[in-house]
């Protein structure tokens, strides 16, 4: 028998989000960053937010390596930048 709470099921509200009940983010800076699994997160996150931010930047720390193709990581040059320390095996 599993507890109480774990048989319940969440409940979700949801409702559409009309484009005019947005902000207005014309000339926003978005920073993402993020530590490992984050990091890979955030970096992958910041390609697909790209072409809506141009100032997107992205830290990541000690991100997973292999996560991308080399012509996505040259793609990506520009606006993510990874910070390893020394040798932490996971970033490799």
């Amino acid at each position: 028998n599993s507890p109480k709470f774990m048989r319940r099921r969440p409940s979700f509200k949801t409702r559409t989000v009309r484009n005019s009940e947005l902000p207005d983010c014309t000339g926003w800076d978005i920073v993402l960053t993020g530590h490992s699994l984050g990091a890979g997160t955030a970096a992958l996150l910041s390609i697909l937010l790209k072409n809506d931010f141009k100032r997107l930047r992205c830290w990541a720390y000690a991100p997973p390596g292999g996560l991308v193709s080399q012509n996505a990581a040259d793609s990506t040059r520009k606006f993510v930048k990874s910070v390893v320390l020394d040798q932490d095996i996971v970033p490799r």
